[in-house]
């Protein structure tokens, strides 16, 4: 996973802002959706959360993007699309 420079350099502008204070549970789930979207295993995904069961996953579904038809196709497959 990598973070750009602006993620940087919007933390260091408001760390001392009220308005944007990073909140826990919003960072989890973007954790969460980041690992989602770039194809993380589920069976992975919970050990590293720390659950048995992923009960929230369809409320982290909704913020991941389809792939496309050939991406969907290629990845049931086991196929690498070049």
């Amino acid at each position: 996973m990598r973070h750009s420079v602006h993620d940087a350099e919007f933390v260091k502008a408001n760390e001392t802002s009220d308005k944007f204070r990073p909140r826990s549970d919003r960072l989890r789930a973007t954790w969460i959706v980041t690992h989602l979207q770039a194809g993380t295993r589920i069976k992975e995904l919970t050990r590293a959360l720390g659950v048995e069961k992923f009960e929230n996953l369809p409320r982290y579904l909704e913020y991941v993007q389809a792939l496309d038809v050939a991406s969907y196709r290629a990845q049931l497959r086991g196929t690498v699309i070049q």
